[in-house]
């Protein structure tokens, strides 16, 4: 066994903001220092360390993309992050992550074909993804049952994962474009906090522009509707 060792740190000072380590056969050297670049580049980019394990199976190519489509998507740059993560798939047909992103990213674009696409890629790589992402992929699939139904389960995520600042956006979206729909007391209120718990977590994501148009947004709602 061998044991590979990383670190990135800021010059000048050498503070440490990111440390790497795996472990492997010393035949296996080439993958091991791929998986290390992985950690190193995820943790970098501040990934969260439950999805860190999912992408260091991936092609480093392929990972570049993911994090440059992530980047693109907390930013609401959605069709620069659609094309990032099929990038990524392409690149990597089974990294599941990046196909749980693109499935997820064009569902906010008009691009169908790459929702179905990545739902499939990361639906056979479901045992590479972690415990919140495989509950992030549940409820993406299957939550146009009903409204309530849809509540439920983003609900159900949130509570189990109330740290993913992407499930609070998540419940707050479908709140807000479903509930006046379904009738549902309280909508606007209930997307609102749900877009703020989520802004709390990460105000560089992109649903932040959700809450800062939530107003303008919500005015408009029930003018349309009035």
């Amino acid at each position: 066994q061998v044991t590979l060792r990383a670190r990135l740190s800021v010059v000048p000072g050498g503070q440490a903001v990111a440390r790497a380590v795996v472990e492997g056969s010393p035949d296996s050297l080439p993958q091991l220092l791929d998986r290390l670049a992985a950690q190193l580049l995820g943790l970098n980019a501040e990934v969260d360390g439950s999805r860190v394990a999912s992408m260091t199976s991936a092609s480093l190519p392929a990972i570049r993309a993911y994090l440059a489509g992530r980047e693109a998507f907390r930013g609401g740059r959605m069709e620069d992050a659609v094309q990032r993560f099929r990038e990524a798939t392409l690149l990597d047909s089974t990294f599941a992550l990046a196909g749980l992103e693109l499935s997820r990213a064009a569902g906010w674009t008009k691009s169908d074909g790459d929702v179905g696409r990545g739902a499939r890629i990361a639906r056979l790589g479901r045992d590479r993804l972690s415990a919140p992402d495989r509950a992030l992929l549940d409820a993406l699939t299957r939550q146009w049952v009903s409204a309530p139904t849809m509540f439920e389960r983003w609900n159900a995520v949130v509570t189990a994962y109330p740290a993913r600042p992407e499930n609070w956006y998540a419940l707050g979206d479908a709140h807000f474009h479903w509930g006046p729909l379904a009738g549902e007391e309280g909508s606007f209120a209930r997307a609102e906090e749900a877009f703020r718990r989520g802004w709390r977590l990460d105000s560089a994501a992109s649903g932040a522009s959700a809450v800062r148009n939530h107003t303008e947004g919500t005015t408009k709602i029930r003018m349309e509707m009035a």
